[in-house]
Parts: structure tokens; sequence; C-alpha cells
């Protein structure tokens, strides 16, 4: 409603600052109120990544893709099950990584896509270093999303990225770089994206490497202390 817009716009510009987690965010959000928003800031999410977590490529001829997230609607994954299905003729692994109500569902979808053999649940793992032991590349096909702390986690750790065009996923990345990006959440496009990802798998660790550097020079470890300086 028109009032509710004015009256949200308002609020927001009579606060002393704002915070946004990501740029496409803040973009939306004066978009939607009509509103320039100068005391507004992008800041980033501490992350539980340490130099630690960082581990060597696990070397394969078979792409292994993990997502690590929890298992609800809005992060895609069951768009990811169906874009894989469509490459039955490419040799790949998942690893899905996450606790949720959504994972009967998912469960559900695996076996009636017939990708039991490719796909394992591996429920939470708190270590970045197990996770990332394994995996190659991170799928990030969220649906609506603020910022997948889980991508610059990934990146830290050494691995390309592959994510769709929602939140702050565009600050991070650098298609064809240090990872691939999808336009939207579609299971056309996510499988053009796999298929464009998997064509160069030869190049995954190079990327990796490219990722790591990207986001270390990016990423700020005590923004956070904006919100209450």
């Amino acid at each position: 409603m028109p009032a509710d817009v004015a009256a949200m716009a308002g609020c927001l510009a009579a606060a002393e600052r704002i915070f946004f987690v990501s740029r496409r965010n803040l973009a939306a959000t004066r978009r939607h109120l009509l509103h320039a928003l100068p005391n507004a800031t992008v800041v980033h999410n501490p992350l539980r990544w340490q130099p630690a977590d960082a581990t060597p490529w696990p070397a394969a001829d078979v792409p292994r893709l993990a997502t690590v997230s929890r298992l609800d609607f809005g992060k895609g994954i069951q768009i990811l099950l169906h874009a894989l299905a469509e490459l039955r003729g490419e040799a790949w692994s998942l690893r899905i990584h996450g606790q949720g109500e959504h994972e009967p569902a998912l469960r559900a979808a695996v076996a009636h896509l017939g990708l039991a053999e490719r796909v394992e649940f591996a429920g939470y793992v708190p270590s970045l270093r197990e996770i990332w032991a394994r995996g190659q590349m991170l799928c990030s096909p969220a649906i609506d999303d603020g910022v997948p702390m889980t991508i610059p986690e990934a990146m830290l750790c050494g691995r390309p990225v592959l994510a769709t065009c929602v939140g702050g996923a565009e600050d991070w990345i650098e298609p064809g770089r240090t990872g691939f990006l999808v336009p939207a959440p579609t299971v056309p496009l996510l499988a053009a994206g796999l298929r464009e990802a998997f064509a160069v798998h030869g190049r995954w660790p190079e990327m990796g490497l490219a990722a790591a550097a990207a986001a270390s020079q990016r990423y700020r470890a005590d923004d956070y202390r904006q919100l209450i300086s």
C-alpha cells in the first residue's frame, strides 16, 4: 500500500544509519521506496571462516559439488537437483550439507529423479575444513537471500562458486575467474550454468586460488563494529 511504503521510507530516512549486507539489497530497497537513503551503508557479515580452514585442493576426475545451507525452500536446492537431472550424461557428485524442514522433500526429489547414487545428504557439518576437504565447488542456487555467507567462506577456502544472482552474490563472484553466476534461479538457467562450469572443470583449482585471493582482498572481518560504533 502507498501509505505503508511512505511510512517505511520515512522511518528509514529518519534513522541515523541503516545497514545492508549487499549492494543489491540496498538498491532494491531504494527502488521500492523511491528514496535515495543517503544514510545507508553496506557491511559484511562476520564469517566463521578461519585461515586454518583452508585445505589442499581435493583432486578428482568427477566434479565434486557441495551445497552448504539450511534445508529450506528459499535456498533453491530443489531447483539445483532438477537442473542436475538435466545433465545425466555428465559425471558429477553432490554433497548436501545442512539440516532443515525441507529435507524430506529434497530426499523425495532425489529418489524421484533417480539421483540417489550421485547425491549424499551429509547433515550439519560445523567444520569448513571438513566440508572443503572433499568439495571442489560451492553451488548456491538461492531463490531469495541476503548474502549467503557460505559464498565468501567457500572462496576463502580456495573453492570457486556457482551462484544465482540473488542478494550479494554479484558482490563477490567474478564470472569465469572466481566462479559462475546464473541470472535467475530457474532449472534451465542453472543447467546452463552447470554445463559451463563442467566444461572448464580442469580450471577449477586455478579459479579456487583466484577466489581465495579476491575474497581475502574484499572481506572486512571487523566490519560489524560499524553497528556498535
